[in-house]
């Protein structure tokens, strides 16, 4: 193919297929009804929040046309489908991941300003052995990024608005 038709192609094949894509998504407030809570398949996780305001998070259990039930540490919750003000899916992976990977940077950033702050050539204070200073670098880079890790991993759960109580 020369470079004509691939500039004119690419941009019709875009232009042909780009009325599919708009008709295939749902505008809002559309598919919000207790029918997008059926769909639903147990061992999803679910935040439920009830008229009386409280949220209550599990997973799935079973859904019916009454009710819905969630399985949160080891108890099981009922709840009737009129008590429901709104549900939303909970994605997004567990903060374990990311708080490991801080933990891990956050060592290793330890272990270099440990490593740097060990140096007595210039000191003007007092001085410390990198064998002190090293591991006291480590455990400390280690619990800040640990920290930063959890924050940033709490902060990806992605909540989607599955129901709302009309």
């Amino acid at each position: 193919m020369n470079k004509r038709t691939i500039i004119i192609s690419y941009p019709l094949i875009a232009l042909l297929t780009a009325p599919q894509a708009v008709l295939a998504q749902t505008g809002p407030g559309s598919n919000r009804g207790w029918a997008a809570v059926m769909t639903v398949q147990p061992g999803v996780k679910l935040a439920v929040r009830l008229k009386n305001g409280q949220t209550v998070e599990g997973i799935l259990s079973s859904v019916s046309e009454s009710g819905l039930a969630l399985a949160s540490g080891g108890k099981k919750a009922e709840f009737n489908r009129e008590d429901a003000q709104r549900i939303y899916r909970i994605a997004g992976a567990s903060p374990k991941k990311p708080t490991l990977i801080g933990a891990a940077i956050g060592a290793a950033g330890g272990v270099g300003l440990g490593a740097s702050a060990g140096n007595c050539k210039n000191a003007i204070g007092p001085c410390f052995n990198r064998s002190e200073t090293i591991p006291v670098g480590a455990a400390v880079g280690a619990g800040v990024g640990a920290l930063v890790g959890l924050a940033i991993g709490k902060a990806s759960h992605k909540r989607t608005l599955v129901y709302e109580a009309k």
